[in-house]
């Protein structure tokens, strides 16, 4: 099966994996709810974002990219780099659609139909963090949590929305 990557940038829920051996490189992340692209100085923004402009400077920009204006459905594509269908994930809020509710490709949560690019980069080595907001499942009962789909340990909270006052740390072992 042949892996795309659909890759957003912003700057709230990182996504990060540190290479274990030198010789490859660190991989990281960063997805965020609420922000253009236009929004950031490495794309041209006149809004100071020294860290964010020193790491894409000395490192590998993807400047074609894709994201769904819901952030769960763009999370689901850029970890799977699949259709979000494909994964559970065709829609996250069903009061747009009822009638798709519960319907193959829209469990509303991420579905075991594939592997997450976590999975790989753990399987081949990488030590690997998740840190804010996962939205992808978990929560009441449906989905699995980050640790489930290939992240070491997680810093943040399961379900979306504002995280003030109910951040937890979960460092669970994966099952």
């Amino acid at each position: 099966m042949k892996i795309q990557i659909t890759i957003c940038f912003g700057l709230v829920v990182p996504n990060l994996v540190l290479a274990a051996d030198d010789d490859r490189p660190n991989i990281l992340l960063i997805v965020s709810d609420d922000i253009g692209l236009g929004d950031l100085a490495p794309f041209g923004s006149e809004i100071n974002t020294p860290t964010l402009s020193n790491l894409a400077e000395e490192s590998i920009r993807f400047n074609n990219f894709h994201a769904s204006p819901v952030s769960s459905v763009t999370r689901a594509q850029m970890l799977t780099g699949a259709n979000s269908i494909e994964v559970g994930l065709g829609s996250f809020d069903y009061s747009f659609y009822p009638p798709a509710k519960g319907k193959p490709g829209y469990e509303g949560y991420l579905t075991r139909n594939t592997v997450t690019v976590a999975e790989l980069l753990r399987d081949n080595g990488y030590n690997t963090y998740h840190s804010g907001k996962w939205h992808l499942g978990s929560g009441h009962g449906h989905g699995l949590p980050p640790q489930d789909w290939g992240f070491e340990q997680t810093f943040g909270v399961y379900s979306g929305g504002s995280a003030t006052g109910i951040t937890r740390i979960c460092t669970r072992p994966p099952r």
